[in-house]
């Protein structure tokens, strides 16, 4: 059954009301037990290294999660399942950039078995002794670096490789054609991780100034770089634009239709991003610098104008369009919202903070539950926001007794396990906030 509100200027939005009976189903997709708490929670670009894992407490506290992202290694993985872990991992990796080669340390490589940022590290360093360089470079001859990384040559004038398995092939089609998919097949990389998380990829790199003085083909004279995506044709632009569709195309048509696929932007082109797993909606309701609402990160900005290009990827969008194996129902778990993830990134040292990272963590929270994603919120520091009602099915929402006014966007009805009570989640984006009916609403 559906509700229809209409809210003042705004657009019609259907509201969804399903009813869902809570019950543990084996999943040979995931090759796990599909996890079934709600809300779904994520853990989002942690290492869990870095959380002391060797602590009994840090790796019950890793299990209760339902999905990890990292890049974790495997022995490390294993000792949370051993720990009563029930989860769908994905490795992170960033394609277009690479770790320094003058950081690599002889250890390193027993890890290009699993680890595909060793990999990527360990082919550049190699042919770069055999003269062939896949590093963008400036036009004064410097390594463009982010993130302490340095950024890999995306284009189609990349010099093809000499060393293994890439020779005659660009770094692109090296990565998406061999690297990758022996990664994805290695036992290593199977016996803990269900997939990747390609984070960030994107057709227009409007981050920074990063680029603005890149030099494509390495002939002295920038590619007429413009920081603002909006400003195409743009040499630079063009070629990353390419390079991401050569990217995914290629990737996905090489890997196992069982190995997960995520991006962490939905601004990845045109075709190929339909035919990925799911989307990380990365610094829900927060992008830095923009002016995007609630509707917004539900349907994708521009999307709600009619316009084909989304700034902000959509949480109901993502249902929409991500298709990796087409629209039959029987893969609806292994796609769409099912396999996204809304990131929610909370403000530490702000005024009250404490009830209000508390009211936005409901709102996101509740937000994943009206389709069936996972949701992940942390601080701005990126430290996880372990507050215990947060972890907690109904997460302490305020309670609704009696007919709650209809400018909500949609409710959702669930059973709830605790006391198999009938229970209904409201989302109000006016008052950015959700809200727990007791009964059917």
């Amino acid at each position: 059954m559906v509700k229809v509100h209409k809210e003042s200027n705004r657009p019609i939005i259907i509201g969804f009301i399903v009813a869902a009976i809570l019950v543990l189903v084996v999943s040979t997709f995931f090759g796990c037990n599909e996890p079934t708490n709600y809300p779904k929670l994520a853990l989002v670009n942690q290492n869990l290294e870095r959380l002391k894992p060797n602590t009994e407490l840090s790796l019950k506290e890793a299990a209760k999660y339902q999905m990890i992202v990292g890049d974790s290694r495997p022995e490390v993985i294993q000792k949370v399942k051993n720990r009563g872990g029930n989860f769908v991992s994905l490795f992170t990796t960033m394609p277009t950039n690479v770790w320094p080669p003058t950081s690599w340390q002889t250890w390193m490589e027993a890890d290009t078995l699993w680890n595909i940022e060793r990999l990527k590290q360990f082919y550049v360093m190699k042919n770069q002794e055999l003269g062939v360089d896949w590093l963008y470079k400036n036009t004064d001859g410097s390594y463009i670096e982010r993130w302490n990384k340095l950024e890999c040559n995306w284009s189609n004038k990349c010099p093809v490789g000499k060393y293994g398995t890439s020779d005659g092939l660009t770094y692109v089609q090296w990565l998406s054609i061999i690297a990758i998919p022996q990664i994805s097949n290695s036992n290593k990389f199977k016996d803990s991780y269900h997939g990747f998380n390609f984070d960030v990829l994107e057709s227009c790199s409007n981050w920074d100034n990063a680029f603005q003085n890149v030099d494509i083909n390495n002939d002295g004279t920038d590619d007429n770089y413009h920081s603002n995506c909006s400003s195409w044709p743009d040499a630079f632009k063009v070629a990353t634009h390419k390079g991401t569709e050569t990217f995914l195309s290629s990737v996905l048509g090489n890997l196992d239709p069982q190995c997960i696929v995520i991006v962490g932007q939905e601004r990845i082109g045109s075709a190929s991003r339909y035919k990925i797993n799911g989307i990380k909606l990365e610094n829900w309701l927060r992008q830095n610098g923009s002016s995007d609402d609630w509707w917004d990160w539900w349907h994708g900005s521009g999307m709600r104008q009619g316009t084909s290009f989304a700034s902000t990827p959509g949480y109901s969008r993502a249902e929409e369009v991500c298709a990796r194996y087409g629209s039959s129902a029987a893969y609806d778990k292994a796609q769409g919202w099912d396999l996204s993830v809304i990131q929610a990134i909370a403000l530490k040292n702000a005024p009250n903070s404490l009830n209000e990272n508390r009211k936005f963590a409901r709102l996101a929270l509740a937000t994943s539950m009206l389709g069936d994603g996972y949701c992940a919120i942390q601080y701005d520091d990126y430290s996880y926001l372990l507050v215990p009602e947060m972890t907690e099915w109904k997460m302490n929402m305020p309670a609704v007794t009696d007919m709650y006014e209809k400018n909500f966007l949609a409710c959702r009805q669930f059973i709830r396990s605790s006391d198999e009570k009938l229970v209904t989640i409201i989302v109000d984006p006016i008052k950015q906030e959700a809200f727990l009916y007791e009964g059917a609403y």
